[in-house]
C-alpha cells in the first residue's frame, strides 16, 4: 500500500506575547517600543490594539516593525481597554507553555526583562 509523503511544517510561535492597548499614545508608546527593541531575548511578539488614534500612534508603531521580532498591529474603535485587550488576544500566537503580558507601558526598565522572566518559566 502506498502512503503519501507528508511534509511537516514547524510554525515558530514566540515564547512571550506582549499585549498593549493604545489610544493617542504617540507621546508614550516610544518608551515601550524602545525597550522592546533593545531586549536581549528576541523570542517575543508585540500585539498592539489601537483604539483609532488620531495622533500618529499607528505610524509610530509601524516605524518599529523592523526593530521587533514580531509585531501585530490593528487600529479600530473599541469600548475601552478590556475590549481592546480581548481583541488583541484573538491575534496573539500563544504557546501552550508560553507567557503573555498585558502591558500598560509603565514597568519596562531593563533590556534583560524578558530574558530574566524566561528563566523562571
Amino acid at each position: 500500500m502506498f502512503w503519501p509523503a507528508y511534509h511537516v511544517v514547524e510554525i515558530m510561535v514566540p515564547f512571550f506575547t506582549i499585549i498593549t492597548a493604545t489610544r493617542n499614545a504617540a507621546a508614550t508608546l516610544p518608551r515601550l517600543l524602545d525597550f522592546l527593541a533593545c531586549q536581549t531575548c528576541r523570542d517575543f511578539e508585540l500585539v498592539i490594539q489601537d483604539g483609532a488614534s488620531t495622533d500618529g500612534t499607528v505610524g509610530l508603531a509601524e516605524a518599529y516593525r523592523d526593530l521587533l521580532p514580531a509585531l501585530s498591529l490593528d487600529s479600530a474603535p473599541d469600548r475601552g481597554i478590556y475590549d481592546a485587550w480581548n481583541k488583541a488576544l484573538g491575534r496573539g500566537a500563544f504557546r501552550e507553555n508560553g507567557c503573555c503580558f498585558w502591558e500598560r507601558m509603565t514597568n519596562w526598565l531593563r533590556t534583560t526583562h524578558l530574558s530574566n522572566a524566561g528563566r523562571f518559566l
